[in-house]
């Protein structure tokens, strides 16, 4: 659950990107459903206490607090 919100996320066999400070480029391998398709996070950048995805054609924004707790898998 992020930001009040529960997500769900396919992860490749392959997951691969570049990591630079402050942001992950290049993204493959992970894939977040949105309604009721499934698109590839292809970019995640920190810019102050924000993390934006890059997600299909556009870009979600969320609170960094919002990643304190560790996921769980179901």
């Amino acid at each position: 659950m992020v930001a009040g919100t529960q997500y769900k996320f396919r992860f490749g066999s392959k997951f691969v990107g570049l990591i630079k400070p402050g942001s992950i480029s290049e993204r493959n391998g992970v894939r977040v459903q949105v309604k009721w398709a499934w698109l590839g996070i292809f970019q995640v950048d920190r810019v102050g206490d924000q993390l934006n995805f890059k997600v299909g054609s556009g870009t979600v924004s969320f609170p960094v607090s919002a990643f304190t707790n560790s996921p769980t898998c179901s």
